[in-house]
């Protein structure tokens, strides 16, 4: 029924452990630090496995929150985040720059169902299988490999993504093909701030915003190709203040939305021209944003 008690989760890992598991894919998380259950996951280090275990699904900095087991500081653990099938940190993901390490897609999931059938689920439950599952291609491969060598190889050939700097220690997506061949990933073409031509430019919201707030604003660079508009300050209430992208034909491109870092970028728009809506809602509201230049090829 999707819960359970500390003990039988101890239960669980000794089991694996006792029978000569090589990987545990652990879709669970909750309560306070555990000193039974951090000794169990220290057992299975010395007993050669890799604990692969899903960051949390709270919209948590889990540098700040730990969010266990994922948040244990043993070297055979690997912490996954989640992300959409556009490469965007999910929503609902926790994330940590210096305690989670990969993320994998989590969002609209098929999966398998008991009693047969399938059906489609999101969360770093959904994301966390993938990384477990590259490993087993990976012992498929070359059996020899140990669980430091397998955590090793799938951080290295972690896809750079823009979206995940800053908040998963790789700064990338799981990507079995490079782990598998050894290929060395290329950075990210959709990142922003790799757009060679910088224009300054002034929009602001009001400081803080009102309830019900809203603005609409169109930047169009003739001849551009590419456009992203970088923010100089960006706080809006998570999840419900919100900052939309879209392209000249009014196609949804991504959105922002909570406390950003100083110098964050909007997704990459592909064509002349970006629209920008900010929509709020009506209560905690914050201090908005403020953008000082385009970027654009």
């Amino acid at each position: 029924n999707g819960s359970g008690t500390l003990a039988n989760a101890i239960k669980a890992i000794e089991y694996a452990r006792k029978n000569g598991a090589r990987i545990l894919s652990n879709s669970w998380s909750g309560g306070a630090s555990s000193e039974l259950l951090r000794k169990a996951i220290e057992d299975t280090e010395k007993s050669g496995m890799l604990f692969v275990a899903a960051a949390g699904n709270t919209s948590n900095d889990n540098d700040v929150t730990g969010n266990f087991p994922a948040s244990y500081p043993v070297s055979n653990v690997i912490a996954v985040s989640a992300i959409d099938n556009r490469g965007r940190l999910a929503t609902f993901s926790n994330w940590g720059q210096k305690s989670v390490h990969i993320a994998a897609p989590g969002v609209n999931i098929v999966s398998t169902i008991p009693g047969g059938g399938y059906a489609s689920f999101s969360g770093t439950s959904m994301a966390t299988p993938h990384v477990a599952g590259a490993a087993g291609l990976m012992l498929a491969q070359n059996p020899n490999l140990t669980a430091a060598e397998l955590k090793k190889r799938i951080l290295n050939s972690a896809r750079p993504l823009y979206g995940l700097k800053k908040r998963v220690i790789t700064g990338g997506m799981l990507s079995a093909y490079h782990a598998l061949s050894g290929v060395t990933p290329t950075a990210d073409p959709n990142d922003p701030s790799r757009l060679k031509n910088v224009t300054s430019y002034s929009l602001s919201t009001d400081h803080n915003y009102e309830d019900g707030a809203s603005l609409e604003h169109r930047i169009h660079i003739p001849g551009a190709k590419k456009i992203a508009v970088r923010f100089s300050q960006f706080s809006t209430e998570v999840g419900f203040d919100t900052v939309s992208f879209f392209d000249r034909d009014g196609l949804f491109v991504g959105a922002l939305s909570g406390a950003q870092d100083i110098g964050v970028f909007s997704p990459l728009v592909f064509g002349d021209t970006v629209v920008i809506k900010f929509v709020s809602d009506e209560s905690n509201n914050d201090y908005g944003f403020d953008v000082d230049a385009v970027l654009y090829e």
